[in-house]
């Protein structure tokens, strides 16, 4: 019998949840009838290397939206690939117009991993908040009705996009596959030339993700100047993006700069959460927030907003971690306060949040998604 052939659609394999969540996917998924091909805008990226040799890259070499829903027009055209998996509401959208324009027979299976009803806060122009705001919305309402699964990652982002495209009887709410026995080994890898951030006598605080404006770095660099006043610490930020130059000149403003890291992006960020004293996620839009467990998984005792969806179904307040309001830095600042005050306390949420992270764990998701591949080849 020919294997069933899984398409993986990722614009960028850069190191994103959504984009991470697939990689998880692909190297956990253990079927001989499937075989695996990644279809991406462009070749490159630091996840690129995570693909096993067994899995079949197609670079459409392109980066417009124009240019991807062509590509991917020919690709489902040419291929003919069983299944096509995409992420994001954008790249939902175009996928699934490729295959209204491709009259392709391809089975559909979006993964939503916001809450789009959010998108338009974080835009970065006037054009952006316009397509998150108004065009994205009614493309959304036109062609995810024909989607064969549309897979949400929390219950959050199920009702959001129910508000968005009606309540869909092909949604699924699947979180995210992020914890195995490999994170925990990966936090036990020596820090090398970075040990030094951890040799002072104060506690470090880490933050881990993107440097984009739905992370609201803002909100916990100014919790962290309050923070300060009380007790000395040290700030790790781990990560790359387009707000980088305006953080790093906030931090200069704030008069904090002897007390802040950037490191960056790490590609083990693991190893940093656990020589941590608490991780922080002060993020206004989360879909479900996978650092929240792969820090909860390296025994540090975690803080983070109760943005729209996410944190909020990981974390069980004051029980394996803290939930504080988004943007606000008074209550941000609190919270991190509490934990560095009181070792007892810290210790309890860390123990709590490590068995807390096992409940995410890679085999139970990706037995979920293989179910869902195996019914939509019954049909």
């Amino acid at each position: 019998m020919d294997r069933k052939r899984i398409f993986f659609l990722i614009p960028v394999l850069n190191g994103g949840g959504a984009e991470r969540n697939i990689i998880n996917i692909i190297k956990n998924l253990h079927n001989p009838d499937y075989d695996f091909t990644v279809v991406t805008g462009n070749i490159g990226g630091n996840l690129e290397s995570e693909l096993g040799k067994d899995v079949k890259i197609i670079n459409m070499n392109r980066s417009t939206i124009l240019g991807l829903f062509l590509g991917l027009k020919k690709v489902l055209k040419q291929e003919k690939p069983d299944i096509l998996v995409s992420a994001l509401p954008h790249m939902n959208t175009i996928s699934m117009m490729a295959k209204s324009f491709s009259f392709s027979k391809t089975k559909m299976v979006l993964t939503e991993h916001t809450t789009v009803s959010s998108l338009s806060t974080t835009a970065r122009s006037l054009l952006k908040r316009l397509v998150a705001k108004i065009i994205l919305p009614n493309l959304m309402r036109i062609y995810y009705r024909a989607a064969d699964k549309i897979i949400c990652v929390s219950e959050g982002v199920k009702e959001d996009l129910s508000l968005i495209v009606g309540k869909l009887a092909q949604m699924q709410v699947i979180y995210n596959p992020v914890f195995d026995e490999s994170i925990l080994n990966l936090a036990k890898e020596p820090l090398g030339e970075d040990q030094y951030i951890f040799e002072c006598a104060y506690p470090v605080i880490i933050a881990v993700g993107r440097l984009v404006k739905a992370k609201d770095y803002p909100n916990l660099l100014n919790a962290f100047k309050k923070v300060l006043a009380v007790k000395k610490a040290t700030l790790l930020i781990l990560g790359e993006g387009p707000e980088e130059k305006y953080l790093k000149n906030l931090v200069t403003q704030l008069k904090i700069y002897n007390d802040v890291v950037f490191l960056g992006f790490k590609k083990n960020p693991y190893k940093y959460m656990a020589h941590s004293s608490l991780f922080v996620l002060s993020s206004v839009r989360e879909g479900f927030g996978n650092v929240i467990v792969e820090a909860m998984a390296c025994n540090v005792p975690v803080v983070a907003t109760n943005c729209k969806s996410g944190p909020g179904e990981i974390i069980n307040n004051e029980v394996n971690g803290l939930l504080v309001e988004p943007q606000n830095s008074e209550a941000l600042s609190s919270a991190i306060i509490k934990i560095l005050q009181n070792d007892k306390f810290a210790k309890s949420l860390s123990d709590n949040g490590l068995e807390r992270a096992k409940y995410f764990s890679i085999e139970k998701s990706v037995k979920e998604y293989e179910n869902v591949f195996n019914k939509l080849m019954l049909n």
